[in-house]
């Protein structure tokens, strides 16, 4: 049976909610998702109360390990997690309000999205990987290429690297080619992908082509249900193409909702993977 990972972002720092889920799906690993330096002491201390449960790994943003890169580092060793997932080069949702809800409509998203890029407004983050940004920077190779050159330095730590997708690394350059392209010529062979199926589907590229064309990099899937990433869909396309994900980490992220359901779709999550090897 092939067993999956609790990915607890968006989920509160609750620890006694946080083990009954686990407890009643019969889960006993997470990805952890930091998001401030205060989530580092919050999951330090958990871990040291429960042994049991083990932290396969940690979703760093780039710009907060930044901030707080030595802690970072060692809350991974301490506690055995080895492998470093940065999630997204950019937060899409959180460049131009209101994209977070547009994003649902992907075909309505993309050309509000290509209008606001002409009109050259400001990214609400600063800077990116190191680099000033605006709108027009995520088009522009050089970006990538620098953003890829960060991660690469990474596995230099003796970390296990892995890059995790959100949507506008599908959009083509100028020169029409591919963002997820130019990433896979440039990370370096060990860096893998995490690949978000969901926001894929999201972006408007899913495609079965794509996901093959990059399996060599994909070491493991972020896996949610959310607008067209139903349940409908991930039990047609697991049955259909089993192949994807023999060998693949399968990481399940839960919305926040009542611990009965949230219990529940683990335990759908297991039911659909359990002939998987």
């Amino acid at each position: 049976m092939k067993k999956i990972t609790l990915q607890v972002y968006g989920l509160p720092n609750d620890e006694n909610l946080l083990k009954e889920i686990l407890e009643s799906s019969s889960i006993s690993t997470i990805e952890v998702n930091i998001t401030q330096p205060s989530d580092i002491t919050w999951y330090q201390n958990f871990f040291k109360k429960n042994e049991d449960i083990e932290a396969r790994g940690v979703h760093f943003n780039l710009s907060l390990l930044d901030d707080c890169f030595e802690e970072g580092i060692n809350f991974l060793r301490n506690f055995g997690a080895n492998t470093l997932i940065i999630p997204a080069a950019i937060e899409e949702n959180t460049l131009i309000w209101p994209l977070s809800f547009f994003r649902r409509f992907p075909f309505l998203y993309r050309n509000l999205r290509e209008a606001i890029d002409v009109l050259n407004f400001k990214s609400l983050r600063k800077k990116v990987a190191g680099q000033d940004v605006n709108a027009f920077s995520y088009y522009n190779p050089q970006f990538w290429t620098k953003f890829a050159e960060k991660v690469n330095h990474l596995e230099q730590l003796g970390l296990n690297v892995g890059f995790h997708n959100h949507g506008i690394e599908f959009e083509c350059f100028f020169d029409n080619e591919m963002i997820i392209e130019h990433l896979d010529k440039s990370f370096s062979a060990n860096i893998f992908f995490q690949l978000d199926i969901t926001n894929l589907l999201m972006s408007g590229h899913f495609s079965i082509d794509l996901i093959q064309k990059y399996l060599h990099r994909i070491k493991s899937y972020h896996l949610r249900i959310e607008g067209t990433g139903t349940q409908d869909f991930y039990f047609e396309l697991v049955s259909s193409q089993p192949h994807f994900f023999e060998g693949k980490e399968l990481i399940v992220e839960l919305k926040e909702d009542s611990h009965q359901n949230m219990a529940e779709r683990l335990t759908w999550w297991n039911n659909l993977f359990c002939r998987i090897p």
